[in-house]
């Protein structure tokens, strides 16, 4: 029995080692909120593409009295605009 036949013979169903970004197929980094399994220097290149928005969440905490740290300044554009129409 050789050193390749056993070194990855177990397979990988959970844990880091079986998740990969779906772009790169890198494995360290990914982003899985919101079911998107990117790593985070593909995420930095598709963002856009996929619908996330840069938010000034000062803006959006200081109206309805909301911690700055629990607000992510980085979301998906349909909830930018609900937190938008909620704003008005």
């Amino acid at each position: 029995m050789s050193h390749e036949s056993v070194w990855y013979s177990r397979p990988r169903t959970f844990g880091k080692g079986s998740r990969q970004c779906r772009v790169c197929s890198h494995r360290a980094g990914l982003i899985r909120k919101y079911g998107l399994m990117v790593c985070r220097q593909c995420f930095r290149e598709k963002s856009s593409d996929i619908g996330f928005v840069k938010v000034n969440s000062s803006v959006l905490c200081t109206d309805k009295g909301i911690d700055l740290n629990s607000a992510p300044s980085l979301i998906p554009i349909w909830m930018r605009e609900v937190a938008l129409s909620i704003r008005k």
